[in-house]
């Protein structure tokens, strides 16, 4: 009985020791032989959004041919992590010698008017980006009447994300009315509140919202319109009453 305890103890200490001398003989190799890399794979996580990959790599500091050992993932990540057009990131890497790098790229809600009247990208979090085509024609325009202040970079934030949180619930539950709107022009007023003026495609008319905006009020202004249009009616201009729109 204890000659095989003892045969099996052999056993177990045998196996033990090839498992470290391998992974010494591993480690080893890691160390001295330079896996050059080779493949950088780029995923984009939801929706087309172009990205120079060449500039992208040049920013990251990445280039083929130097040894895989030399990039910390952690690090590449924290400056994928500052773009301000990329909400989440995950590095890793793949042996021999490649590097792989997911970005999730934030989904735009709108889009923004901003200094020398450029237009940019926002997402509902209120993340204020670049997009490199001015694509997305079928979003709306937001603009604000402070929006020489608009820029890359910047989160909009309080009372003026508001606006945001309307439109993803448009987007959610009335896409064809959320397609509908051309662009919203937002100013502040004596009341520290908010006057919003709504343009809709293809209909020729302006709908005045004072002090405030939600839901029903944008899809009752498509309403409003689409009745003016059909009556032929010359007033170009609507506020909205509580119960309704005046014309003038």
């Amino acid at each position: 009985m204890r000659k095989r305890t003892h045969k099996r103890t052999n056993i177990f200490l045998f196996f033990i020791t090839f498992i470290l001398i391998i992974s010494i003989i591993l480690v080893l190799l890691a160390l001295f032989i330079p896996f050059k890399l080779k493949n950088v794979t780029i995923k984009k996580i939801n929706y087309d959004f172009y990205i120079n990959n060449d500039k992208f790599l040049e920013y990251l500091n990445i280039k083929p041919g130097i040894s895989i050992w030399s990039y910390k993932t952690a690090l590449i990540k924290e400056k994928i992590d500052k773009l301000y057009y990329i909400s989440n990131s995950n590095v890793y890497k793949r042996f021999p010698n490649s590097i792989v790098i997911e970005i999730k790229i934030r989904e735009p809600i709108a889009k923004l008017s901003g200094y020398d009247s450029e237009i940019f990208l926002i997402d509902i979090e209120g993340y204020v980006y670049r997009d490199a085509f001015k694509s997305f024609q079928s979003i709306p325009v937001i603009i604000f009447d402070n929006k020489d202040d608009i820029k890359p970079g910047i989160v909009l934030k309080g009372k003026s994300r508001e606006i945001l949180e309307i439109l993803d619930k448009l987007k959610s539950n009335f896409k064809n009315i959320y397609s509908s709107i051309s662009q919203i022009e937002v100013s502040k007023n004596k009341y520290f509140g908010f006057n919003y003026v709504i343009n809709y495609k293809t209909y020729n008319y302006r709908i005045y919202l004072k002090n405030f905006i939600n839901v029903d009020s944008i899809k009752r202004g498509l309403a409003f319109v689409i009745y003016m249009n059909s009556k032929d009616y010359d007033s170009r201009k609507a506020y909205y009453a509580e119960k309704g729109f005046i014309l003038f």
